[in-house]
């Protein structure tokens, strides 16, 4: 039935699964366990670039997009380093439960209400903090005298 479903004769089929492993194969295994081990020295982070560096700098030959094919047949795969994101979930909740007397407020001129609001910046490796200091009626930042 499944020989009639990729259309191979019975005896192609058996003689497939008699043959040897073909030298790429056994090639591709040795390969594997190499950057598994690199991956593993990695804590996970290294994808294919990295991965093939290594390799190279340990005096093994080998093209990218082989060991990307390895590395995909073997369902390893490189993780992305996170950026400091912190949560806004809390914060959300923080602000529904306070009330806040400027949303009822109708402004009529400048200089009537200031809104401010702190953030940090990651800049050259360092955190950075910008304060801001906005009038609310006209919505223009307000500058240092």
């Amino acid at each position: 039935m499944m020989c009639s479903l990729y259309k191979v004769t019975r005896a192609g089929f058996y003689a497939w699964c008699k043959r040897e492993r073909s030298a790429r194969a056994v090639e591709d295994e040795g390969l594997l366990q190499q950057i598994a081990q690199v991956h593993e020295r990695s804590r996970g982070y290294y994808g294919s670039p990295r991965v093939t560096s290594q390799l190279r700098q340990q005096g093994v030959t080998v093209e990218r997009r082989r060991v990307a094919r390895v590395m995909r047949q073997a369902r390893i795969q490189g993780r992305s380093a996170r950026l400091y994101r912190r949560s806004k979930v809390g914060q959300r909740a923080f602000f529904a439960s306070v009330p806040n007397a400027l949303r009822e407020l109708q402004l009529e001129r400048n200089n009537q209400a200031w809104v401010g609001d702190v953030t940090y910046l990651r800049v050259a490796g360092q955190w950075r903090y910008m304060a801001a200091v906005m009038d609310r009626h006209s919505r223009r930042c307000a500058a240092p005298e």
